[in-house]
Formats: structure tokens, sequence, C-alpha cells
């Protein structure tokens, strides 16, 4: 298992190792976890890992501790010694259902998304950039300090709910499916508008709620004007450019396009031309405004591939060249070790894992970006997989792909 404690290295540790000791286990070992605050990840599993937590052992928690984990023990692959139906340790706790979910009724397969903080007005103050995947937290912040006295079986279920900015990158990984199945090979960015609006209409996205539909639209000529909706389409053009806000047009299916005024602190500090975006907006008197920081992405032509940032796509544009298999993970569940990395390449004895460090002279992103990087290190270290990074502000990407090509001259590829 991969072990994450704040201020040390990560590193790995088998279970023979905490199995060391008593038949309670290396109780030295646990009891430094348990006050370190460790977070555990059991690597049974290539992606979405198993969450392990050390906690107060049911039966002798006055002085004995024990490492259990936080969902059930089916969770882990079969071939881990954690696996079971079942666990004598399952005692109350509270389960979080995630907030993206899929599910079938008599129509099919569809995913049901889980919103908060929906056409919520932003605060004024200063918005601290969010990174694309979680932050490592202490294992206390996943599940209740202490369990209770009577040692009932059970367990509470508690509902996460995400962001629109979750909600758009499930969208579009439906209407890219859609688009794909339906039109083949992908050249034009117009392809995934096409694919999202048939996800909407065939209701492959669901709230839990209401209906995408009510919410949300793609411009199309027979739209019917609404309130409050997310605005979905691309850039096409900046009208016009005043001291506290910039007007776009935002282009849709069939030639139609919104016209959306932006306040200055609700649009990002890169290029937004040409991009994928999705907008929170209110309509009052004729005019459409946003009401919250836009969602975008750079949609590559050819395959049309989310991409978060320029950096991104010069990258990507170079991995093509190369013919590799490329991954751009954007679900909850495409995780590695807790993290969404930018690519993943497929084809080695072991993923390649690939990071974009963009903005490293922010303070709360360099901090991010160190905790992450140690992870996929001590990963790498252990064997599970292979690193490469590119820091922008270092220079340029070629010392990485050098270092890729040598890879794939020893793999002979």
């Amino acid at each position: 298992m991969l072990v994450l404690i704040e201020g040390q290295a990560p590193h790995m540790i088998s279970y023979a190792q905490v199995a060391t000791g008593n038949k309670h286990g290396n109780q030295e070992l646990l009891h430094a976890w348990r006050a370190n605050k460790a977070v555990l990840y059991c690597t049974c599993r290539e992606t979405d890992r198993v969450r392990m937590n050390v906690r107060n052992h049911p039966k002798y928690k006055e002085h004995v501790q024990v490492l259990y984990k936080q969902d059930r023990h089916i969770d882990h692959d079969p071939t881990c010694e954690r696996y079971a139906e079942d666990s004598p340790l399952e005692i109350r706790r509270v389960v979080k259902r995630s907030a993206v979910q899929e599910e079938t009724d008599e129509n099919g397969r569809y995913v049901k998304i889980f919103l908060r903080d929906l056409f919520q007005v932003e605060k004024e103050q200063a918005q601290q950039p969010v990174p694309a995947s979680e932050e490592v937290k202490s294992a206390d912040s996943y599940e209740p300090k202490h369990l209770i006295k009577q040692q009932r079986v059970g367990r509470i279920d508690k509902q996460e709910r995400t962001t629109v900015a979750a909600l758009i990158r499930e969208w579009y990984v439906e209407g890219l499916q859609i688009a794909q199945e339906r039109m083949g090979q992908l050249r034009s960015t117009q392809a995934i508008l096409y694919g999202m609006q048939m996800a909407m209409l065939e209701e492959r996205i669901r709230l839990d709620k209401e209906s995408l539909k009510k919410i949300a639209y793609i411009p199309h000529p027979r739209q019917y004007p609404m309130e409050q909706a997310i605005i979905v389409g691309f850039a096409q053009a900046c009208l016009s450019i005043g001291e506290e806000e910039e007007v776009w047009q935002i282009s849709g299916v069939k030639g139609a396009f919104e016209t959306v005024h932006i306040e200055k602190r609700y649009l990002p500090n890169h290029r937004l031309k040409g991009n994928l975006v999705a907008i929170q907006t209110t309509r009052k008197q004729g005019t459409i405004r946003a009401m919250r920081s836009i969602v975008d992405a750079i949609i590559h032509p050819n395959g049309c591939v989310w991409l978060d940032s320029q950096h991104e796509k010069d990258l990507y544009e170079e991995l093509l060249l190369r013919r590799l298999q490329i991954e751009k993970p954007l679900r909850p569940h495409d995780t590695w070790f807790g993290y969404r990395p930018d690519f993943v390449l497929r084809g080695w004895s072991r993923p390649v894992i690939v990071e974009v460090w963009g903005l490293m002279d922010d303070v709360v992103y360099a901090s991010h970006a160190a905790v992450k990087r140690n992870v996929y290190l001590a990963a790498e270290q252990a064997g599970v997989i292979y690193f490469l990074e590119w820091d922008v502000s270092a220079g340029s990407y070629r010392p990485m792909l050098e270092h890729l090509d040598e890879m794939r001259k020893l793999a002979g590829k």
C-alpha cells in the first residue's frame, strides 16, 4: 500500500510488514500512523485506489488499533488479500455516495449527477484556483472521529455533491462517446456539440432533482429563452471589451449563437476564443449575463480531445506524432492514488503518468503539485507506474520527450 504522511516522503509498504508483531499487527507502526493522520491507499487496483485508514479496534479500542478500509472489503480487487465478501470490522460508519453515479433503466445506461451551488452568485473575494484533482486530506476528514459506543452493524449514507465543472466533464464524455459511435473518426470540434446535444436529448446525463434540459442548453435555432441556464458552446468572438465586462458570442449548433455579458472577474486569465465554454447565466430584460466563473477547455480537432490548457495542447500534439496510446482522465474514478493526472500513456509494462505543471508561480498550485509529484515518484519507485513531468516555468518540454523516446527505444516501440 501507499503511505502518505504530511511532511514526510510518500512510501510503499507491504501488508506483511504491517502484520508483523502480535496477532493485532505492528502496533508501533499503526500507532505512529494514527498519530500522524496517515492517508493510505491499497495498490491492488490500477485506478480508483481503495482508501485505507487506521482506526480503533472495535473490541480493544482502549489500547489496540487495527487497519481497515473506509468502505467494504469487497471494493478491493479479488486477487488482493484484503478482499472479502464481508468483514467483521463493518461497524457503523459514514459511507459517502459518489456525486457521479452510473445507473440503468428500461432505456439503457445513463449517468446521474448530484450538483451543488447551482445558480448561486459568487462572492466578491478573490477566488483561489481549484486543482483538477482532489487534495490529499487527513484520514479524519473522511470518517467520524469515533465509532459509536454500541457496536451496531450498519451505516449512514451521505450523498456527496459535485460542481458544474464536473457536470460539464461528464456531459462531454457522454457526448464524445455518442459522436464516436455515430460519426466515426472525429475531425471537427463541432462534432462534440452534436454529441452533447444528443446526450442531453436522450437523457444520457441526468440530475438528481430535474432534467438537464431544464437547467442547460446548447444554442439552437429553436431554443426557447430560459431565465437561468448553463449555456454550453464555443467562444466564437469577443464583440466588445469594457472596463468591467466583455461581451462574447457563444456559438452552438446549426448556426445559432447567444450573446453573453461576462464580468472580467468571471473570465479566465488565458485565451478564451475557440474554447468550449460552459457559463451559468441569468437573463434579464433580454440581456444574458454570467453569474459565475466560466468552465472552459480546448477541444482538439483530432478526436475532439478535452485539453485544459495551451501547454497541454502543445504536448498532446507532440505525443500524437509518436503514435502513442493516449488517455485523458476526466471522470472522478479516473484517479491514480487519489489524483487525476494530465495524461496516461499505455503500451509499456506499466502505465506512464504524465503531468504538466503550468502554474508553479502560484503558491497554492505549487503546494498541491509538490504533494502530487511525491506521490507519483513513490509509486514509480515501487514499480507501479512510470512518471514523466514538464514544468512549464522551467522551459521546453523537449527534455521530457527525450526521456520518453529513450523509454520507447528500450521497450522496442
